[in-house]
């Protein structure tokens, strides 16, 4: 009787291996949630990577455009300078041509 008051005796036993299978599912529980972040984790990385990359595309073709249309613009001006000199050409009596 002293044995089993104590705890030590084969009642105690199965109680403590019922509190190691216990605390062995808690741990196998809690392992598969911290599996499940990761995993989780690792995708929002992934997809935080791909959101990167489409941005760094997005700047790019934005730098691409911007650039072109500073061409277009260069061009347009020329394009106007030299219908200006036409013009001035034609009205100051054909250019130099007409002035020799």
């Amino acid at each position: 009787a002293a044995a089993c008051e104590s705890g030590t005796g084969e009642g105690g036993g199965e109680e403590a291996a019922a509190r190691a299978v216990e605390v062995e599912a808690r741990c196998a529980e809690a392992d598969e949630h911290a599996k499940q972040a990761c995993e989780r984790a690792a995708a929002a990385e992934a997809e935080a990577a791909e959101l990167r990359a489409k941005v760094d595309r997005g700047e790019a073709l934005l730098r691409e455009r911007a650039s072109a249309a500073e061409r277009d613009k260069e061009r347009a001006a020329g394009s106007e300078w030299k219908a200006e000199e036409r013009r001035a050409a034609e009205a100051g009596g054909g250019g130099r041509a007409g002035r020799a």
